[in-house]
């Protein structure tokens, strides 16, 4: 992406740590990638899959977050990290308005638990997905 300098590095204001442009491509590829539309098969690379084909020539432009999780594979995850128990804490906690009077760790701390779930599914999908040698290979080394 060929973005100018100061673009790339707009901070939030609220979290000045935080960069805008890496907020904001993160959490899309995050759900595409849940979704199905897109595959990570190695660090910093990304390959659209079929679905993903499929539904940009449907949608092109104007696929939706909406549209995304409305298919099986990302209400599948959903229905996973609600088996962990986490994913209704961390949306009572993101929905909470009244910041001031709780206190950081009970809002950081269901965040935290439902990245880790997160993470451990997709963890658990890739070896799944992953040819025999592979998993030989990751059962020796550990």
């Amino acid at each position: 992406m060929q973005l100018p300098d100061n673009l790339r590095q707009l901070k939030s204001e609220k979290y000045p740590d935080v960069n805008i442009i890496d907020s904001r491509t993160t959490f899309p590829i995050s759900e595409l990638t849940i979704g199905g539309l897109i595959e990570r098969p190695k660090r910093g690379f990304y390959l659209i899959t079929p679905l993903g084909k499929q539904l940009l020539e449907q949608y092109g432009g104007k696929l939706t977050s909406e549209i995304i999780h409305k298919l099986p594979q990302f209400i599948q995850h959903q229905d996973e990290l609600k088996q962990k128990g986490n994913l209704e804490k961390t949306e009572d906690s993101q929905s909470t308005d009244d910041s001031d009077s709780v206190e950081p760790i009970q809002t950081v701390d269901p965040i935290v638990k439902d990245y880790n779930d997160t993470v451990s599914i997709d963890l658990l999908d890739r070896i799944r997905k992953g040819t025999p040698y592979f998993f030989e290979k990751l059962v020796v080394k550990w």
